[in-house]
């Protein structure tokens, strides 16, 4: 019984605990219910999306590699600065903090819905599937990489409306990378835009995000 009450306690706290890590929305600012579930374990969708998996490892270079892990790390600099992206690199470190605070908020987000659905990552499904980007812990889908790539390439275009399509186009990219790494079947990356347009949609009503974002500009 005492364990039983420590596991409803520790669930009833999570809402508040993720509305802390929460800096510009608030939980109800994204519903949710318009990211579509993931196909069922085992059917033709799901087995074709694991198998896409399996063609972008045959067809994939050192180089994609090289650079799928370096957009891995997630932050500013590896997403849209040197040597891969539109931004020098001291343009993309004055990104870093926002960018992080991003992620934070993406995250809470893409939790909820990774916990909920519970899809496991495809080299955890397949032993034939062998990745060559850092193997995440957490759960596949959305991808959790390409909801921040796409919610910072848009707030970043705002910032350099003259490189906004290459920003948009790069974060594409890294969307790209989650799947030819092996991290991510592609169903998870199409789940995780979805996710970043009600995101960036609901940061786009914030006045904070927004003033931040202006405090930022070149």
């Amino acid at each position: 019984m005492k364990q039983l009450i420590l596991v409803l306690s520790f669930l009833f706290l999570l809402p508040a605990f993720a509305q802390e890590q929460l800096t510009y929305l608030t939980l109800e600012s994204v519903d949710l219910n318009l990211v579509p579930a993931p196909p069922l374990e085992g059917s033709p969708e799901d087995l074709a999306d694991l198998n896409e998996v399996l063609r972008w490892q045959q067809v994939r270079t050192p180089a994609d590699c090289a650079k799928a892990q370096f957009e891995a790390e997630g932050f500013a600099t590896s997403f849209f600065g040197a040597p891969y992206g539109p931004l020098t690199t001291e343009e993309a470190e004055k990104l870093v903090a926002l960018q992080e605070i991003l992620f934070k908020e993406v995250m809470v987000f893409s939790r909820i819905k990774k916990n909920e659905w519970a899809r496991i990552r495809p080299y955890n499904r397949n032993v034939g599937i062998v990745p060559c980007v850092k193997m995440p812990r957490s759960l596949s889908y959305p991808s959790g990489h390409t909801t921040i790539a796409y919610v910072a390439s848009r707030t970043f275009a705002i910032l350099y409306p003259e490189r906004a399509e290459a920003l948009i186009k790069k974060g594409e990219e890294v969307s790209l990378g989650r799947v030819i790494g092996g991290a991510h079947h592609p169903l998870d990356t199409v789940a995780g835009k979805i996710m970043g347009k009600l995101i960036f949609e609901a940061l786009m009503k914030s006045p904070k995000f927004m003033n931040d974002v202006e405090a930022l500009r070149p």
